[in-house]
């Protein structure tokens, strides 16, 4: 399972991003049955469903989070989706980077920065192990 960068046509679907936008391919096997899930549509703040899979990629020690918005009153086409992946499948992932949340379940040290930055040696956050 890898995952790179790539660019995405201009007339890839709607979820997609535009040409030349940075973008990531994943390519990972599903681990968990896939989800709708229902969010709100930034804009207009309707209530629209999102296919959620959670895939195991090569290099990652937990799965990867991935959704895809359907249109709004689109739930059947969302739950249609849902069945098609099956876990244990590998599919391929195109995403733009600028929609990415990365979130690190384990640092070892977070330091504070000045605006010029200086870091605070005094004034770091630590797990106790670093000074």
């Amino acid at each position: 399972m890898i995952a790179q960068t790539t660019a995405i046509a201009a007339d890839a679907p709607h979820n997609n991003p535009p040409d030349g936008a940075d973008c990531l391919h994943i390519t990972g096997r599903v681990v968990r049955p896939p989800e709708v899930r229902f969010g709100i549509e930034p804009g207009t703040l309707r209530t629209i469903p999102m296919l959620q899979l959670e895939l195991q990629v090569d290099g990652q020690d937990l799965p990867i989070v991935v959704r895809q918005s359907f249109p709004f009153h689109q739930a059947d086409g969302a739950h249609a989706a849902a069945r098609r992946y099956k876990q244990g499948s590998i599919v391929s992932v195109d995403a733009a980077w600028a929609c990415a949340q990365v979130i690190f379940q384990n640092v070892s040290h977070i330091q504070l920065i000045d605006e010029c930055g200086k870091h605070h040696r005094g004034q770091a956050a630590s797990t106790g192990e670093h000074p």
